[in-house]
């Protein structure tokens, strides 16, 4: 069968490119030839087009956002050449003519995974990336572990939604909280499901992996937006562990700051890690994965992503909205989880299995 997988691979986003590679790879380990639908919108990738002059600023914001943008320029090319190396994509569609045709290339449409219907992620291009576009259509069209990010973020569009899903073949979403949600709009079973990056084991991904320098031993650090909570548990941790901070993201006191690097580094230096912090989806995800102690913080009004996660595998103790009591953290980054995650997410691995086999109408087991 050929397979489009419609999602936010060009972000410079760590999970967004790591998931659709493992969702593509297991799929092709099924027996699939598969791509990533290449639908590239200015509302969706312009922040990766840095107008610095396209407004009056001072000499010292005009330093400011030139270097910036050389930076971001410099980790965009990397995550690009990850993505040329590693992916396979269909013919670019930058309008709704051309997404249609091109997704009509192929037998089955999948959507998903990350916060493909999220409208803030997604550029307002709700129709697309629901497949409302593709209504009558011979594809078949799937949601697996599709996500709102947060279900307030469809307030308002319940009609259009409720109207863009009749015709799915399967409806899966990746937070326990969406299930409700769209079954309420909707007459077909809405599953839950395993995160396409948790499909793989970490043997799986050493192949992607890419090596640079870093100390011996480190706590590694992933924040995205902001916690106190999170900076102070690193300052804490870094003390009384004795290891260095080594921090993606952003910036920790004392640390070492890690930027422009692609997802094949990142890989690396979560195979490395002594301990983990992270108020990130899917620095959780890869934490798990990679069997090292851990501790997820929260982040704004993103954390049923990760509480669900978290309660999946039986490590909600590992999480802490805010922050966390000096001697608990200590505790739990000194041991990992008990269960090797492969043991753990074997009933999930097979639920997505079953899933995708009935969604497509054909087999999936690896």
């Amino acid at each position: 069968m050929r397979i489009g997988i419609l999602t936010l691979q060009g972000a410079t986003n760590y999970g967004a490119v790591l998931q659709v590679l493992a969702l593509r790879e297991y799929l092709v380990r099924c027996g699939h030839e598969v791509d990533v639908i290449d639908y590239y919108t200015s509302e969706v990738y312009g922040f990766y087009d840095y107008h610095v002059f396209s407004e009056p600023v001072s000499a010292r914001s005009v330093v400011s956002k030139t270097l910036r943008r050389r930076r971001n320029e410099r980790e965009f090319k990397a995550f690009e050449a990850f993505r040329q190396e590693h992916l396979s994509f269909s013919a670019r569609c930058e309008t709704r003519d051309d997404f249609r045709t091109v997704c009509e290339s192929y037998d089955a449409i999948i959507c998903g995974s990350d916060q493909v219907w999220n409208p803030k992620a997604n550029g307002g291009h709700n129709e697309e990336y629901f497949l409302g576009v593709l209504d009558g259509s011979r594809v078949r069209k799937v949601a697996y572990a599709a996500s709102f990010g947060s279900i307030d973020r469809a307030q308002g569009l319940e009609g259009d939604i409720a109207r863009w899903l009749v015709d799915y073949s399967g409806i899966s979403v990746r937070e326990e909280e969406a299930v409700g949600f769209v079954s309420s709009l909707c007459d077909k079973p809405v599953r839950r499901v395993i995160d396409p990056s948790m499909l793989l084991d970490a043997a799986d991904y050493e192949r992607y992996e890419k090596p640079l320098d870093a100390p011996e031993h480190f706590i590694l650090t992933y924040m995205l937006g902001m916690n106190d909570g999170m900076t102070k548990a690193a300052e804490e941790a870094s003390r009384a562990l004795g290891l260095p901070v080594v921090a993606l993201g952003r910036k920790m006191p004392g640390g070492t700051f890690i930027k422009d690097i692609g997802p094949g580094e990142f890989l690396s230096l979560y195979r490395r890690a002594d301990a983990v912090l992270t108020s990130s989806f899917h620095g959780t995800a890869f934490s798990l994965l990679y069997g090292k102690p851990f501790v997820t913080f929260g982040n704004g009004g993103y954390n049923s992503r990760m509480e669900t996660l978290l309660d999946v595998v039986g490590q909600t103790k590992r999480f802490a909205a805010d922050g966390m009591d000096s001697d608990r953290l200590l505790e739990l980054l000194s041991a990992a989880p008990e269960t090797p995650f492969s043991e753990v997410a074997a009933g999930e691995r097979s639920n997505a299995a079953a899933f995708l086999s009935d969604a497509l109408g054909v087999g999936t087991e690896r």
